[in-house]
């Protein structure tokens, strides 16, 4: 009976011990959501406000049907949990008439960049390309590349492209993250907007408390000196 005992205790301990050197997954946990069908203004962007495509869709934009021209907005979030990696996923409105890197017509620049992190800088096409999306600029593909929908907002000219854009980084602590474009023609040429925008986090595992640890060992050392003594 004794040697059963001590065989049960023995694999106790290691559990134990094992538990001190490993603890459960982090978790995705969503921080922030915005599919822009409320009231705005929304405080946590530095740039925009509810535009309307001619299909009827809400999104984020400081022109009310045209969204953002050759501008630069900034999601800014804080009291985020504990964690070391984000994930930026959305909805980026691609209107009229993108000409990605034709050399004709200059080159229609788009990026993201966390702070602090690696810049994601492409182009888009739509009259012409090539475009570089959906691998960073200089890279060529044909103009449309990679889109989720096409002509479905019911802009005119040229028409738009919908893509879902979606980047995980390592991070911690508040977040800012900033969208811009550049090299654009006027705002009723072409433009762009954001939708479905979400956040999330890998909320950081609880650790095993060092006691447990403690506790398995002290229980390998008695079954020791039981052993010794028998």
């Amino acid at each position: 009976m004794k040697r059963l005992n001590n065989r049960y205790l023995m694999l106790l301990a290691l559990l134990v011990i094992w538990l001190g050197f490993t603890s459960p997954p982090a978790n995705a946990v969503e921080v922030y959501f915005n599919d822009f069908e409320g009231t705005a203004p929304w405080a946590e962007w530095s740039a925009g406000g509810k535009a309307t495509t001619p299909s009827g869709r809400h999104f984020l934009g400081t022109h009310a049907t045209y969204g953002f021209g050759n501008e630069t907005t900034i999601l800014t979030l804080t009291g985020l949990p504990n964690h070391t990696q984000a994930t930026v996923s959305f909805d980026l409105y691609i209107i009229q008439s993108w000409d990605g890197q034709n050399a004709s017509y200059g080159t229609d620049f788009w990026s993201f960049q966390p702070q602090g992190g690696s810049e994601f800088k492409t182009t888009f096409g739509i009259a012409n390309g090539p475009q570089s999306y959906p691998d960073p600029y200089p890279a060529d593909h044909p103009a449309r590349t990679g889109e989720k929908e096409h002509n479905a907002l019911g802009y005119g000219f040229y028409g738009d492209s919908v893509y879902q854009l979606s980047f995980t980084f390592a991070h911690s602590g508040d977040l800012a993250v900033s969208f811009w474009a550049a090299g654009l023609q006027g705002i009723t040429d072409e433009s762009w907007g954001l939708d479905n925008v979400k956040v999330e986090v890998n909320a950081a595992a609880v650790p095993i408390p060092a006691s447990l640890f403690l506790f398995g060992s002290g229980l390998l050392r008695l079954i020791g000196i039981r052993r010794k003594g028998q």
